[in-house]
């Protein structure tokens, strides 16, 4: 009887300590409200801008010919900062594509491989170069995981770390009709079937053993063609589960109009 109520004191004193060394978590939205005003035809994105505050940052336009489509990003100066050349395959899928990263730093190429499967893109290989005062280059890999018509995963590795970092992902049952996440277009294969409804953050990656992994829990809204006109976002940064006193938990807000054409 004695180790009993000694076993059982010390697992009280387990819950408590525990329960003291949780960090208090404290919500605060984003100073910053993102709006994108999109621009459809034939259930296509031809173009679409970004506002941060209602201020322009810049404008992505998508430009298409026989064998290639061109993906065109320009700042509120019209200066072109991003462009990536899509070279498309008999399937209408984009085989390769060419990037060119423009900024006050240098400029920025990468050559993108894809490999797919059912329609999904489930393999990226890229090879990057950086021009600057300090040119580089290297080589990663992108690994996906598709499930019930949805991106379970995406693995993240390097030549010299080949078990890299992993996003994963949970849905809810609502249909995902157009991509705004990512403004893939298709192009890339198939969009995920329904909407995120979390998301965890680069788990694998070094951060120590008592260090947690970030997270993200989503809601929408939609409209009446079940577009999404707005997102939520509740990201809780990767913290010290041992030294953290106290955990900010940000909410990010995203706003989509619409234009048909």
């Amino acid at each position: 009887m004695k180790h009993l109520e000694l076993y059982i004191g010390l697992f009280f004193i387990l819950i408590s300590c525990n329960k003291d060394s949780e960090p208090k978590f404290i919500t605060q939205n984003s100073n910053e409200i993102v709006k994108y005003v999109i621009n459809i035809s034939n259930m296509r994105i031809t173009d679409y801008s970004k506002y941060i505050n209602d201020k322009l940052i810049e404008t992505t336009s998508f430009e298409n010919t026989d064998t290639t489509i061109v993906r065109l990003t320009k700042n509120s100066e019209n200066k072109i900062t991003y462009k990536r050349v899509f070279i498309v395959g008999n399937t209408n899928l984009a085989k390769l594509a060419i990037d060119s990263s423009y900024s006050k730093d240098g400029l920025y190429t990468a050559h993108l491989d894809y490999v797919y499967e059912n329609g999904y893109l489930i393999e990226t290989t890229i090879d990057w170069n950086r021009f600057d005062d300090n040119p580089s280059s290297g080589q990663f890999y992108i690994t996906r995981i598709i499930e019930n018509e949805n991106l379970k995963s995406s693995n993240e590795a390097y030549p010299g770390w080949p078990s890299g970092c992993t996003d994963c992902f949970d849905y809810n049952s609502t249909i995902n009709k157009i991509d705004v996440i990512d403004f893939s277009n298709g192009i890339t294969g198939n969009i995920s079937k329904n909407l995120i409804k979390h998301a965890s953050w680069h788990n694998g990656c070094p951060g120590g053993p008592s260090s947690s992994i970030a997270c993200s829990d989503f809601k929408y809204e939609l409209d009446n063609n079940g577009y999404i006109v707005k997102k939520t976002e509740t990201y809780t940064p990767p913290y010290n589960m041992t030294l953290s006193d106290e955990v900010t938990r940000t909410v990010k807000t995203t706003i989509y109009e619409y234009n048909a054409r």
